[in-house]
């Protein structure tokens, strides 16, 4: 990647106007996405990086949150939030301490399409600000995923803030990703789990897995909402045989699968724990 040219404004109103008369530029803060592009294509871009509003944490009674430009090492330093442990646990599985360093958590959801943070976010029941020079959406992340599972962010608009609620944490959550490797990466997947339980009957499920895309597992969900764990061995069977159908519609290679139906027989085995 060569880059052309650089503006990096002061402040998020100057950065909007830029990006209204530059709608061409590739807004970026950290730029570890573009470190790992190798093609040899010429490239503007506004830089994030000094606009203070961007690297703001805000927590109330009721939600946590975080300007696009806080960096993936800022989130895994606050302590003591249970509703973080899983993001914190996805942002770990990212690059290397320096690379976390740099990434931002606005950054992660669009790198390379969608990035491992996003099918966290959605499970969360996470929100987004989005803003142009005269316009402001607050919308809910999975609101994003558009047909093929892909995820995108609406013409001329910047991710400017992500709200994560705190009325509400589950009481399971199951994370496992094969590779640190950013998406995307043609071997890398992740497979994400949040379940909530009434004494050992389950209450509510999400499943997703990521390979770029985002695909919601809605019919292992569906079926597993209301049994009693631990799962006998025919429901085991059951899942898995659903997952597989899905899994196989959804064109995953042979390994990929191997590690989704792996990774599902662990967590169906050990939920909800001790």
């Amino acid at each position: 990647m060569q880059i052309a040219e650089v503006s990096a404004p002061q402040n998020l109103n100057e950065a909007l106007s830029f990006y209204k008369r530059f709608p061409n530029v590739v807004p970026a803060s950290g730029c570890t996405s573009l470190m790992l592009e190798s093609s040899n294509k010429s490239i503007s871009i506004i830089s994030l990086h000094n606009i203070q509003e961007l690297h703001k944490i805000a927590k109330t009674d009721r939600f946590i949150e975080f300007g696009a430009g806080v960096t993936l090492s800022r989130i895994l330093q606050i302590p003591n939030i249970p509703q973080l442990f899983p993001l914190q646990k996805a942002i770990e599985t990212i690059g290397t301490f320096s690379t976390r360093n740099l990434a931002t958590i606005g950054g992660n959801l669009f790198v390379n399409g969608t990035g491992t943070l996003f099918p966290i976010l959605v499970l969360l029941d996470a929100n987004c600000e989005l803003r142009t020079f005269n316009t402001i959406k607050t919308i809910k992340i999975y609101d994003l995923i558009k047909p093929q599972n892909k995820s995108m962010l609406p013409d001329s608009f910047i991710i400017t803030k992500i709200r994560i609620p705190l009325e509400y944490s589950w009481q399971v959550f199951l994370f496992a990703k094969n590779s640190t490797n950013t998406f995307p990466d043609p071997e890398t997947v992740l497979l994400a789990l949040t379940a909530d339980f009434l004494d050992s009957n389950c209450t509510n499920m999400r499943i997703m897995i990521h390979d770029g895309r985002v695909i919601r597992v809605r019919p292992v969900e569906l079926y597993l909402i209301g049994k009693e764990f631990p799962l006998a061995g025919e429901e085991i069977e059951t899942t898995l045989s659903i997952f597989s159908d899905l899994l196989i519609e959804q064109n995953f290679s042979k390994t990929q699968q191997y590690f989704f139906i792996e990774n599902l027989i662990n967590y169906l085995s050990n939920i909800p724990g001790d």
